[in-house]
């Protein structure tokens, strides 16, 4: 719909001339970008794995990797965009591109900064139109007595070039733009009996903390004219530690080993419901989250193994450890005190970065041409996309429990805020998403940690952890403090008497 809708806008443009208005052909113009970048850029292609384990005997293919499958999206909607400008450029008036293009990219930027919030989309789409009108502007000023204005252009080309040079090195470093295999060498797991596997990763991952896996069986339902709901009936999570031999190309071998309990439920599809078993693994490393996910064949009974290698072994598989502790409190007086910071992800802010440096670009540019309410508008509308994107970084939670109340004091840029909570008057301690962050290399979703109390109200207790394990083992501890805080003083023991 979107190329239809491009190709009935070229075809009007090119039949009626110059009859055409230029605002309106702008106003044409600019939905048809729209269009073709929201088409690609929100499309996702995914595919049950298990179906095609006849076409790949032995081996599960991830296509839902957190980035991969937004490469050929980018590519195709560049492409689309650049058609659109390339029309552009021949029909308009070469007196109103200087003026209209700056703010035209100004929206877009700020379009991609509110709707990808720091997505890989972002990057790699806006780079090259953001450079184009920069060359473009000191080219036409190359020559003139402004010498000052050609500085700033060639510093801001260079700022461009280094930013497209870090994310191409980053993305080849890490090899994000390849899907990790998910190998059966025992063929499918089995109910009480043992899944058996290895996951190839091209990326070479050396996590401190070690892979952390995640096996669940869904039921999923769906309802006519309602959407796909799922239940968790189990779940099983274990931190893998070491590698495997033998990997080929993969650079990476995480071994995957799970005991099914005989009640389990194998992987069935009926109309309307379907039993599933997913497998997750994740890492969290200081330049970028690891992740992939698949889904697994689990089978009524044991099954013969198909073509065991003699490299791999029982033992080979169980390297799983507990995941390790981490201790967020430490005790002051008579309180537990619990401080979180915001945890960074170094190499996606990148992104940041870059939305800061494409729009304050673009406004330089525009103010270059007038300004007027469209260029105010579009610098307030950055400022606040920009603090969006910074505020979770630079805010701190802390969670004072002490024997009479829970206090909750959070700064931000934005300013301070306290909330006190009876103890008495808390019902549980829930683990909530804190929202998703998608940068230059993986998507994160970050979590956080809330006080409900009896009424129904909820007090954020910590915020913007980026595993879910850690925001787990968060309200754990401020449970268990709550909690020995309301037990009552045991009684001393009367002292011997001779």
């Amino acid at each position: 719909m979107a190329y239809s809708f491009s190709g009935i806008v070229v075809w009007h443009a090119l039949q009626s001339g110059d009859a055409t208005p230029p605002g309106e052909l702008y106003i044409r113009i600019l939905t048809a970008v729209l269009l073709l970048l929201g088409a690609h850029g929100f499309a996702m292609f995914r595919r049950s794995q298990a179906e095609r384990l006849g076409h790949s005997p032995g081996a599960v293919r991830d296509v839902t990797t957190d980035v991969a499958m937004s490469v050929w999206e980018v590519l195709f909607g560049w492409l689309g965009v650049a058609f659109a400008l390339i029309f552009l450029f021949n029909t308009a008036p070469a007196n109103q591109l200087e003026e209209w293009y700056p703010r035209l990219f100004l929206c877009l930027v700020v379009f991609f900064g509110a709707m990808y919030h720091r997505a890989l989309i972002f990057v790699f789409a806006m780079l090259p139109f953001v450079f184009t009108i920069t060359a473009q502007a000191l080219w036409n000023g190359y020559g003139a007595d402004q010498s000052s204005e050609t500085l700033a252009r060639a510093l801001f080309l260079a700022a461009d070039i280094g930013v497209l040079v870090w994310a191409v090195r980053l993305a080849r470093a890490h090899g994000v733009f390849s899907t990790s295999e998910l190998e059966l060498p025992l063929g499918p797991g089995s109910v009480g009996g043992n899944l058996y596997g290895v996951i190839r990763c091209p990326q070479q991952v050396a996590p401190a903390s070690g892979y952390q896996l995640d096996l669940s069986c869904i039921r999923q339902t769906k309802e006519k004219g309602r959407r796909a709901s799922g239940e968790i009936l189990w779940h099983f999570r274990k931190l893998v530690r070491g590698d495997l031999p033998g990997g080929g190309e993969a650079r990476s071998s995480v071994p995957v080993l799970f005991e099914l309990p005989d009640a389990a439920l194998a992987t069935a599809g009926a109309e309307g419901a379907r039993i599933a078993w997913t497998l997750r693994a994740s890492a969290q490393l200081s330049e970028s989250d690891f992740g992939c996910s698949f889904e697994v064949p689990i089978l009524d009974s044991a099954q013969a193994a198909l073509g065991v290698q003699e490299s791999w072994s029982h033992d080979a598989f169980s390297g799983a450890e507990e995941p390790e502790i981490a201790i967020y409190g430490r005790r002051e007086a008579e309180a537990m005190v619990f401080r979180f910071r915001g945890q960074w992800n170094r190499a996606s802010e990148i992104i940041t970065a870059a939305y800061f440096l494409f729009w304050f670009q673009m406004m330089w540019l525009a103010t270059g041409a007038g300004l007027d309410w469209a260029v105010w508008a579009m610098f307030g509308a950055g400022l606040f996309f920009l603090g969006t994107l910074l505020a979770p970084w630079f805010s701190v939670i802390e969670t004072r429990v002490t024997p009479a109340a829970a206090k909750v004091l959070r700064s931000s840029p934005w300013g301070r805020r306290s909330d006190s909570v009876e103890l008495a008057e808390i019902v549980s301690v829930d683990v909530t998403g804190d929202g998703l962050r998608t940068g230059l290399l993986d998507a994160t979703d970050y979590y956080g940690v809330n006080l409900v109390t009896r009424d129904g109200r909820k007090v954020r207790a910590a915020g913007h952890l980026r595993e879910k394990r850690a925001a787990e083992i968060a309200a754990s501890q401020i449970q268990t403090a709550i909690n020995r805080a309301l037990a009552p003083a045991r009684p001393q023991r009367p002292a011997a008497v001779a």
